[in-house]
């Protein structure tokens, strides 16, 4: 009964393992080294992200652009997994990643959390983001230092 019990709590370990290690590979390889055209190897085909931008769904290609975009801007990236959960074919992360502003050289931390479903082949088939880009444009100099309270006032920027 014990070496049951050690056999399924291992195999268990060992899947949580896995996807964690594809997430956290991904953000390796392609965040911090900006390796862009390994996107494919963690996405399943037809695999998007969903999130990111309200009514856009992202495919790997996309996703691609983003991020390039996003590294033009910041450098000396490096993503930490914080927490993780999962059930069955879903894991739930914390995220944060660090950066220096090209522009400013100053520090920038964005915070996020995403749900991941990852199919057979241990890719990504579907992911929702969840980031706080709201200070993220703030620590980047492109909205107001504490623009979340001004906007609570009902202020509007144009």
């Amino acid at each position: 009964m014990q070496v049951g019990y050690a056999r399924c709590k291992e195999n268990w370990m060992t899947a949580m393992t896995d996807k964690r290690a594809v997430l956290e590979a991904f953000y390796r390889e392609v965040w911090q080294e900006g390796h862009l055209d390994r996107i494919g190897t963690y996405f399943a085909l037809g695999g998007e992200a969903r999130g990111l931008l309200p009514d856009l769904d992202f495919t790997p290609d996309d996703l691609r652009d983003l991020i390039a975009v996003n590294r033009e801007r910041i450098d000396q990236i490096e993503t930490r997994i914080l927490h993780v959960v999962e059930q069955g074919d879903w894991l739930s992360a914390l995220l944060e990643m660090r950066g220096v502003s090209i522009d400013t050289e100053t520090p920038v931390v964005l915070t996020g959390q995403l749900m991941a479903r990852f199919d057979a082949t241990g890719k990504i088939a579907e992911v929702y983001n969840s980031f706080d880009f709201l200070s993220y444009f703030e620590q980047l100099g492109q909205l107001p230092r504490n623009v979340f309270p001004l906007l609570l006032t009902g202020a509007v920027f144009r």
